[in-house]
């Protein structure tokens, strides 16, 4: 199990639209228009991208390596 799904579960939990993640911040749910903070610590750079790459292939960490954006899913089972 990737660590981004516990999550991935609180967004459906929470029936959250988008989750944001950024180095020096706690995770943020945005949950019908309004941005909430998850009850976690703030994300060090290196966590955030171990969360990323954890769900993502190869030559998708690559592509983002190289171009700093990534348009991709991830399907979560019982999820979404």
């Amino acid at each position: 199990m990737a660590r981004i799904d516990e999550i991935l579960r609180q967004m459906m939990e929470r029936e959250a639209s988008d989750l944001h993640l950024a180095s020096g911040s706690a995770p943020y749910l945005r949950i019908h228009g309004d941005m909430v903070k998850l009850n976690y610590k703030d994300l060090t750079p290196e966590v955030c991208q171990a969360l990323l790459f954890e769900i993502l292939s190869p030559p998708q960490r690559e592509s983002f390596l190289e171009n700093w954006d990534l348009d991709c899913s991830y399907s979560l089972k019982g999820v979404g």
